[in-house]
């Protein structure tokens, strides 16, 4: 599967149940990387695209990721990936770039992971957001 998930300079996601930030360009960034694929997600994180125009078909469930395929797209927010890390393909992080209080991080062991692309986009609430692909090396 490949993985996208938003965070803070120290990896967090959620804070008190609840995201730490969200931004439109991103949402549409998200959008734009899963090119007309189906994006998986808990029924949490929808919200994340509240108001974004697309015809990208969201599937919600509490197991996601026990459901999305190796080619799938997964959103993630407040899910452990720990028992899927060996099926994770690709790593996209959209950092924003700042440090806010969380107590839900994404947690993975990067010695297996490879950055492969770096990108900067301004947001509409963030000045810069900075995109992040990792691809996964073989142990």
């Amino acid at each position: 599967m490949h993985l996208i998930a938003c965070t803070d300079n120290r990896m967090g996601m959620m804070f008190n149940h609840r995201r730490v930030s969200r931004d439109y360009e991103t949402a549409l960034k998200i959008i734009e990387m899963v090119n007309g694929s189906p994006l998986y997600m808990s029924p949490y994180s929808l919200s994340f695209f509240q108001g974004v125009q697309t015809d990208v078909r969201f599937v919600t469930s509490l197991t996601f990721l026990s459901e999305a395929g190796p080619t799938d797209f997964c959103f993630l927010e407040d899910a452990d990936i720990y028992p899927y890390e060996d099926s994770i393909r690709s790593i996209t992080l959209l950092r924003w770039n700042r440090l806010y209080p969380s107590d839900r991080k994404l947690q993975i062991n990067w010695r297996r992971w490879e950055l492969v692309s770096t990108e900067e986009f301004p947001g509409r609430s963030h000045e810069k957001i900075t995109k992040e692909v990792y691809r996964y090396v073989q142990p």
